[in-house]
Order: C-alpha cells, then sequence, then structure tokens
C-alpha cells in the first residue's frame, strides 16, 4: 500500500514539476485549411447545432443563442 502512496506522489510532483517548468505566457495555435468560403464556415459555427451529432434537439435562447438537448432531455454544456 506504501509502494502505491509513494507512486502516486511521485506522480503529482511530477506533474507539478512539469507545470512549473511551462512558460507563463504559453501559447498553443491550429492552423487549418478548409475548402469552403469564410461565410459557409461562419454559418456553421454561429448557426444552430444541427450538425452536431450529440445534440438531439435545440431550443433558440436569444439571439445566436440556443440551448442544446442530448437523447436523454438532458440540456448540453
Amino acid at each position: 500500500m506504501w509502494i502505491a502512496v509513494g507512486c502516486l506522489g511521485l506522480l503529482v510532483l511530477a506533474a507539478l514539476g512539469i507545470g512549473a517548468g511551462s512558460p507563463v505566457q504559453h501559447r498553443a495555435s491550429r492552423t487549418m485549411i478548409l475548402r469552403k468560403n469564410s461565410a459557409e464556415v461562419y454559418n456553421v459555427i454561429a448557426g444552430p447545432p444541427d450538425w452536431h451529432p450529440g445534440v438531439a434537439r435545440w431550443k433558440p435562447a436569444g439571439a445566436g443563442i440556443w440551448t442544446e438537448f442530448d437523447q436523454r432531455g438532458r440540456g448540453v454544456i
């Protein structure tokens, strides 16, 4: 049991060490080439979530805002 606790402690210390060694101003970015024009891409991102397979239905909640629901009727965040 003490070996397991010691290994877990070492993992936590390793994670803290890696985090402390990371630069504070770290930024990550991603580039993607799409074969659609910018208006089509924006409409998918800003429009209703009818493209998302995890959303069974959605209800408008204002200008550009909606509530998503899964197959069980729970609100999806």
